[in-house]
C-alpha cells in the first residue's frame, strides 16, 4: 500500500505520461517542453530553462489527435531533472476555462481506466 507523504498536496490522481508540450511566459514565444505527469490541479514539466517560483505560464499539451489544451499555471517548485534541464511543478490557475473542463473529462476517463486495471 502506498501512503501519501506529509507534503502531498494533490487531491486528484496524477497520470504519468510523456507528452510534448509548449510553454511560454509573459506572452512571449512558445518553447518546447515535456509533460511527465498531469492531474486536475497541475502538472510536472521538463523545461530546458530554469524559471523562478511564482512565474506564470501558458502551457499547451496535446492528447492524441485532439486539439491542444491551453492551460494557465504558476510555477510552485523546480529542481534539476534526470532527463536534462529542469523539472518544474506547475499549479493550474483557479479560473475555469473550456480547456480545463476538457482536461477534467480526459482525466476522469483515465482515472476509470486505472481503477479497472
Amino acid at each position: 500500500m502506498r501512503y501519501a507523504s506529509y507534503y502531498e498536496r494533490r487531491n486528484s490522481l496524477r497520470v504519468p505520461l510523456l507528452l510534448r508540450a509548449w510553454v511560454r511566459s509573459d506572452a512571449g514565444p512558445y518553447w518546447r517542453a515535456r509533460a511527465t505527469e498531469i492531474s486536475l490541479t497541475g502538472a510536472q514539466l521538463v523545461l530546458n530553462r530554469k524559471l523562478g517560483l511564482g512565474a506564470c505560464l501558458d502551457i499547451q499539451v496535446k492528447f492524441g489527435n485532439n486539439d491542444p489544451y491551453t492551460l494557465r499555471g504558476r510555477v510552485v517548485w523546480t529542481r534539476p531533472s534526470a532527463l536534462g534541464g529542469y523539472d518544474v511543478g506547475v499549479s493550474f490557475q483557479c479560473y475555469v476555462t473550456a480547456d480545463l473542463l476538457r482536461l477534467r473529462r480526459w482525466h476522469h476517463e483515465h482515472q476509470l481506466l486505472a481503477q479497472s486495471a
